[in-house]
């Protein structure tokens, strides 16, 4: 695709050069045209996509009696450099306006980065991840060829890894927890994401997912993940993702 609108692109401004040369032989009939070189036009075609060739026929179409002076060379370059300064200025603004203020990075990099350690959750000692004001922790795991749900089911690519996470929020505000957060990497270093299908089958089968509830502040929560992992997948580890790119990743391992 990007290389037809290239070629489209090429071939307006090949057009420009070549019509503005047959243009500029008959100069009563298009005045406009002399105030610049074919090679100008062409230039103008080329360097501001579509406005430039837009500028040259409004010069094509341009006629004027004797009485009526001829504009400016400059007046047919106004259409295409409007243009181009607000793409610029649309450009400097976006940089602006996604740079992080001073005191947003400072905030972030005074973040606490993620903690693993063993705590006694509920009755056990787990090894938990700690990030932000969450806290994490695997509970267990299972493993299955497919999730059945009332009448159907849904079988995995290659196997079903279901994770089951504690989680307890130690912030002052809900949080949402996202899929995005969470992968599995197997013992050669592969990554997976979590199944949609996977945990759209287990909400039909267990009627609650730990992504759609909101985490409630001081409360304890459990859930679970699904991956779809080859099942000659080994040495699995649980990675989640801080909830800001400077919180970091930290690691547990499922089995």
């Amino acid at each position: 695709m990007m290389i037809l609108v290239i070629l489209a692109w090429l071939s307006v401004a090949a057009w420009v050069y070549r019509d503005a040369q047959r243009c500029r032989a008959d100069g009563d009939n298009f005045p406009a045209i002399r105030l610049w070189s074919p090679a100008a036009w062409s230039l103008q075609a080329l360097l501001v996509p579509g406005f430039g060739g837009l500028s040259y026929v409004q010069a094509r179409r341009a006629t004027f009696t004797d009485g009526q002076p001829l504009p400016s060379r400059w007046y047919f370059l106004g259409a295409p450099t409007a243009w181009l300064a607000l793409v610029i200025g649309g450009f400097f603004m976006g940089m602006v306006w996604s740079t992080p203020s001073s005191t947003a990075l400072v905030a972030a990099s005074t973040m606490p980065g993620p903690t693993v350690s063993p705590l006694v959750w509920g009755t056990q000692q787990r090894l938990t991840a700690t990030l932000a004001d969450t806290r994490f922790a695997v509970t267990g795991h299972a493993r299955q060829p497919l999730i059945r749900y009332g009448t159907g089911e849904t079988r995995a690519a290659g196997g079903f890894v279901i994770v089951h996470l504690a989680v307890r929020h130690l912030g002052r505000q809900p949080e949402v927890l996202m899929p995005g957060r969470f992968s599995l990497i197997d013992g050669a270093g592969c990554h997976y994401s979590a199944s949609f299908a996977g945990e759209t089958a287990l909400l039909f089968q267990t009627g609650h997912s730990l992504m759609l509830e909101p985490l409630q502040p001081g409360l304890d929560r459990a859930g679970d993940l699904v991956f779809d992992v080859p099942a000659t997948a080994r040495r699995l580890t649980l990675a989640i993702m801080g909830p800001e790119a400077l919180t970091g990743t930290a690691m547990l391992p499922v089995f």
